[in-house]
């Protein structure tokens, strides 16, 4: 997780983002060892808070490289580019109810982002990725 900056420093004198990077760095030190012949299970509650863009995407690329090593990993995420991106699934949830769940590229629609979040966008396939990209209209 790139730390060893902070090895020195006081937790304390940290900032938001720097303690996230190390809260994260700490679960990855429990889950570490898997169990044989079974998965690891971590969930995460928005995890990407406080962390500036590069560190977003860093963490993503280590959930990603977790997953490929059997791990279970369920995240909360507010950024749905981020997470169109990065998952392999998406849940939408409305009110306590699940309204749509599948792969980014079949659920995400205009039409399905309006019922869920009351704002209007536009779906289209992002040029590089040729993932789902919103854009808020």
């Amino acid at each position: 997780m790139n730390l060893v900056e902070f090895k020195e420093r006081n937790y304390l004198t940290l900032s938001g983002g720097e303690k996230q990077r190390v809260q994260y760095a700490r679960v990855l030190a429990q889950i570490w060892e898997k169990p044989p012949d079974s998965y690891r299970y971590l969930f995460l509650d928005e995890p990407l808070n406080s962390l500036d863009i590069s560190y977003q995407h860093e963490f993503l690329q280590v959930a990603v490289e977790l997953i490929k090593d059997h791990t279970v990993l369920i995240a909360v995420m507010h950024d749905i580019n981020l997470a169109a991106h990065y998952a392999d699934n998406l849940f939408f949830f409305k009110e306590g109810e699940l309204v749509v769940h599948g792969k980014p590229k079949d659920i995400l629609s205009a039409a399905m982002i309006e019922k869920v979040f009351n704002i209007k966008t536009t779906v289209i396939e992002n040029p590089v990725t040729g993932k789902p990209l919103i854009i808020y209209n």
